[in-house]
């Protein structure tokens, strides 16, 4: 394996000037002159948001479908926004601009007659039962479903375009990616359009 994480250092170049930014050396989109970037966008033909991991259930009681990966915050971090990661347990900073990270929608009002029990319990009656969960520790409700936004858009449909900071090429992709995935604008809590609104257009889970 050692042999193997040589061979792919020395494939990638100090500065990848083929990725969408100049923010950091390597980062950004449509990277092609490392080894990764060209094994993704090359070798294996996929393209920017998709994931190389297909959606799959995955259950952590109370929860359904709750990602291995990084979950946008509504805390900001400097010029970004907090993520956190279900994988490592760990929060960072990261940018808007090019991620399309997973949403546990929330809100601090409670969804119907709290629910029994201790922890995270289910709502069992109310438009929640059986679509959120109640956090008796924070007073927090949350949707049972950790990755909602792919199994309802509720509508969402639009796309979003983003500029290379390189050489000012666009790239226009959904909002919403196969996976789940959303890009920041759609989940932003002050944004009056997007997943978040559409969501609470619908009256979901009350």
């Amino acid at each position: 394996m050692r042999r193997l994480e040589a061979l792919l250092a020395s494939k990638d170049p100090p500065s990848d000037k083929t990725c969408s930014s100049v923010n950091t050396d390597n980062f950004g989109v449509l990277c092609t002159g490392s080894a990764m970037g060209n094994l993704y966008n090359v070798g294996l033909a996929l393209q920017y948001p998709n994931s190389v991991v297909p959606w799959f259930p995955t259950f952590v009681r109370p929860l359904l479908n709750l990602q291995p990966g990084l979950y946008w915050t509504r805390d900001t971090n400097g010029l970004g926004q907090v993520t956190f990661s279900f994988n490592a347990g760990l929060g960072g900073g990261n940018t808007t601009k090019y991620n399309f990270l997973h949403v546990l929608p929330m809100t601090e009002a409670l969804l119907g007659p709290m629910p029994p029990g201790s922890g995270v319990p289910p709502y069992l009656s109310s438009p929640a039962a059986g679509k959120a969960v109640d956090d008796k520790n924070t007073g927090v409700s949350w949707t049972l479903n950790a990755n909602l936004p792919a199994e309802s858009n509720f509508g969402v449909t639009q796309t979003t375009t983003i500029t290379s900071d390189v050489d000012g090429s666009s790239l226009t992709v959904p909002l919403i990616d196969a996976n789940g995935g959303v890009y920041f604008s759609a989940v932003d809590p002050a944004a009056t359009t997007g997943w978040i609104a559409a969501m609470n257009d619908n009256d979901y889970a009350g």
